[in-house]
């Protein structure tokens, strides 16, 4: 293994930097984690920032657990993010349009 030492205006109390410093060519930058923005000499929430989903296409990233499950499982009925995420049918819930369309189909097939 490889290990570096040394230091930079980095290494002195972060630099003063809230989150991260970042030493550069001409001196240091301080950045904040992702959805925040530097606001003065803090970190401050993003607003409308929306994290970018961990799984693929072809999956539904569970609310609280962050879990990938294959979108074939949602809105089937079992919980299968063992946070209800998958099947929520609450207003702007992944399933209340299909819920909604659930009832107008059993609507249509008795009238």
């Amino acid at each position: 293994m490889y290990f570096e030492t040394g230091s930079n205006a980095c290494s002195n109390n972060n630099n003063g930097c809230p989150e991260l410093c970042l030493a550069v060519p001409n001196g240091t930058v301080c950045v904040c984690r992702d959805g925040h923005v530097m606001q003065g000499n803090n970190c401050v929430v993003q607003p409308n920032y929306t994290a970018p989903s961990r799984c693929t296409e072809r999956n539904f990233q569970c609310r609280h657990n962050l879990r990938c499950i294959d979108i074939r499982y949602v809105c089937d009925g079992d919980d299968d993010c063992g946070d209800g995420s998958d099947e929520d049918a609450g207003v702007g819930g992944r399933c209340g349009k299909v819920a909604m369309n659930k009832i107008c189909l059993l609507h249509v097939q008795v009238s």
